[in-house]
């Protein structure tokens, strides 16, 4: 018996809700949630829009799917990282070259969040309490365990990973302030690597006794 209409064979369906997560990120950090459009995400994956429904159910389940693929390997990796055994240099070298990869190939993803964020984070909340939150609770007990064995100053360990995000993160978000103010091609690669590597020597200068 043939397909139902609409409805792709087994070997293709990942491929297909691929291009649909694919066209759903631009969509989302294009209009936002509420701007964005069932349609225009069904254009842009090259699917009717039946199929998305069939796949993700409703809009607000695509955004959700949308976000733990674009965040969920940012964990696995930072969870990684966070051996007791590792030393702490090698630590927060890690950290901020993960979110500097991270906040540079990922600019669809970084526009959606900035743009949520400002909207007041609502739509973010179960993403970032799901997978966002663990990791930085994680993150904070790694710097405590470091803080008690004398790796790191004494100071708040929420403070020292929010201070490590924030540095990172800053420059991302606002690439056009910082090449205005500063008169660098801010997103140039070779003008990254050395933002990358000046901010891991300061924190280890700030950071590691």
């Amino acid at each position: 018996p043939g397909r139902r209409p609409g409805r792709p064979p087994q070997s293709s369906s990942e491929e297909t809700r691929g291009r649909i997560l694919d066209a759903a990120l631009k969509v989302f950090a294009n209009h936002g949630f509420e701007g964005a459009r069932l349609k225009e995400i069904a254009d842009g994956a090259g699917v009717h829009t039946a199929l998305v429904h069939h796949y993700f159910g409703d809009k607000g389940r695509l955004y959700t799917a949308v976000l733990e693929r674009a965040l969920s390997p940012l964990r696995e990796k930072g969870t990684l990282l966070l051996s007791p055994d590792m030393d702490v240099r090698i630590i927060m070298e890690g950290f901020v070259s993960l979110l500097s990869f991270f906040f540079m190939e990922r600019r669809d993803v970084v526009l959606l969040m900035t743009r949520e964020s400002l909207a007041g984070a609502e739509r973010l909340q179960p993403i970032l309490t799901e997978v966002v939150r663990p990791l930085f609770k994680e993150a904070v007990a790694f710097f405590d365990g470091a803080r008690a064995g004398g790796k790191v100053p004494d100071l708040d360990p929420a403070q020292m990973v929010l201070t490590v995000v924030g540095a990172v993160a800053m420059y991302f978000t606002h690439p056009q302030l910082v090449a205005h103010v500063t008169g660098l091609a801010a997103m140039d690669p070779d003008t990254v690597e050395r933002r990358r590597t000046e901010l891991v020597r300061m924190l280890h200068a700030l950071l590691v006794p």
